[in-house]
């Protein structure tokens, strides 16, 4: 109902019996139960409080909670904290275990107060009020309801009670604390020790209360001022002390079931590296300077993958580069991650202007750093070599007098007349006419030979064209009628 239930019983013949509450009624097969509105007021507390359970009431201010009467033990729960209340059949509302909380005809009024926990030196992990309650490391300030006994503070598996009187104030209930612990108004701190405990040449089972079964040596996190820690083995047992400063009392040494156990103060260090073993990431393995490449929390001497990247060190062709897709160009068995030649061709990756390809000459046409083999513009003209028909000779307007798709810039023979361009006295001879050893055809050859511009006369003219067209016609360039066109064309030109 609510915030709240009760629980009750079936028979076998069907009979229903209500139980955990007098306001209830049961009978064959019926149940029937009352209830009332309870007004739950946390006066000056403005935080977060449950009434009923974790699936109860959960909220801030005042809060009407429909409850069943007759039940005991509804609960109250602050921050780290709570305590339980009555309703009887009437709806009257009585608290318990405080004196800070006040009750009457359907209502309840609680306040709270600010407690200080302060661990000192300790750097764990400490619980203050119950495990549902806060769980954290460092001072902390917990809303509390003052006049509760018994709360608990719990360090490990080890812990101590104390109280919140109605004022507020803290004290413990263990005494000769010491130095350990200190409680000033509503402040408290609490000092911690690591004490080592060896069994030396037993081999058994053995236990301190509260902590998990031990077989070899092990350092517990105790708080300084206990009395009574518990070691046991095999059902027997024998009690220390551990005083503030940390000194184990009444002796460092403890016999229990004839076996003697060794006690000291301070942290195990089983590699001897000085390193204790509690903050040694290689608590087998001597490091002292506690280097974890992949900061894993394993040190690289006991890592059985030191990059972290998954691929263990033995089979990892990086070990000290993180590379776990394992990419190796070159095929020489070390990873592209840690390869300082990663195509193999004897050149240094940062003196390499092809690091992924190999190029033992380091060729680079076009001088921009980035060597041919890996250059997609060898001759830096903005046209991909895969496009440009000239790719190791600049030549953006890719110009190709002859058409035969190697550009001019390149083309050994321009004109495509089978003479090469330094031998070529007619680089520019269209296709299709003969041409003779200077690559001239016999238009070319004519006006090489006969130049208008110098000839006064026009007969001087006509017989020179006329001399150069008979050699023409030896050299295969024209026919007879070819050349009567060019000696009648000079005739009417001049």
């Amino acid at each position: 109902i609510d915030a709240t239930g009760f629980f009750f019983h079936v028979d076998d013949d069907g009979n229903v019996s209500p139980a955990n509450t007098v306001n209830a009624t049961g009978g064959p097969q019926s149940l029937t139960f009352n209830s009332l509105p309870v007004l739950i007021d946390p006066a000056t507390y403005t935080g977060n409080y449950n009434v009923g359970s974790p699936s109860g009431y959960q909220g801030t201010g005042p809060r009407t909670v429909i409850m069943v009467p007759g039940i005991n033990n509804y609960n109250v729960r602050i921050d780290a904290t709570g305590f339980f209340f009555h309703v009887d059949d009437n709806g009257n509302v009585s608290p318990a275990n405080t004196v800070n909380a006040n009750g009457g005809l359907q209502s309840l009024t609680f306040n709270t107060v600010p407690i200080h926990f302060d661990p000192a030196a300790y750097t764990g992990q400490y619980n203050v009020g119950s495990p549902s309650g806060y769980q954290g490391t460092g001072p902390r300030t917990v809303n509390m309801v003052p006049g509760i006994n018994n709360y608990n503070v719990r360090i490990e598996a080890t812990g101590f009670f104390f109280h919140v009187d109605g004022s507020g104030a803290v004290t413990a209930n263990i005494g000769n604390l010491g130095e350990s612990f200190t409680a000033v108004g509503n402040t408290m701190t609490f000092q911690t020790a690591s004490v080592i405990i060896d069994p030396v040449s037993f081999s058994g089972q053995w236990r301190v209360a509260g902590y998990s079964t031990r077989t070899s040596v092990a350092v517990l996190e105790l708080i300084t001022g206990m009395n009574n820690y518990s070691l046991s083995v095999s059902g027997q047992g024998a009690y220390f002390s551990l005083a503030s400063p940390c000194a184990i009392l009444p002796q460092p040494q403890i016999v229990v079931a004839g076996y003697t156990f060794s006690l000291s103060c301070g942290s195990l260090d089983s590699d001897g590296d000085g390193v204790p073993d509690d903050s040694d990431n290689c608590p087998s393995t001597p490091n002292p300077d506690q280097v974890d490449f992949d900061s894993d929390g394993i040190g690289d001497l006991c890592d059985s993958d030191l990059d972290g990247d998954g691929i263990s060190n033995s089979l990892d062709n990086c070990p000290d580069a993180a590379n776990p897709d394992q990419s190796d160009i070159d095929y020489d068995g070390i990873g592209d991650a840690c390869d300082d030649d990663r195509d193999g061709d004897s050149v240094p990756d940062n003196q390499d202007n092809c690091p992924l390809d190999p190029n033992v000459g380091q060729g680079d046409n076009d001088n921009d750093g980035s060597g041919d083999v890996c250059d997609n513009d060898d001759d830096n003209d903005t046209l991909a070599d895969t496009q440009d028909n000239c790719p190791l000779i600049p030549n953006p307007d890719q110009g190709d007098f002859d058409g035969d798709g190697e550009g001019d810039a390149c083309d050994g023979d321009g004109d495509g007349d089978g003479v090469n361009n330094d031998a070529d006295l007619c680089p520019v001879t269209p296709s299709g006419p003969m041409v003779n050893g200077d690559g001239c055809n016999a238009a070319e050859l004519i006006a090489l030979s006969c130049v208008k511009e110098d000839f006064v006369r026009l007969g001087k003219y006509v017989s020179c064209v006329t001399h150069v067209a008979n050699l023409a016609v030896d050299q295969g360039l024209l026919g007879p009628n070819e050349k009567s066109r060019f000696i009648r064309e000079a005739a009417r030109n001049k």
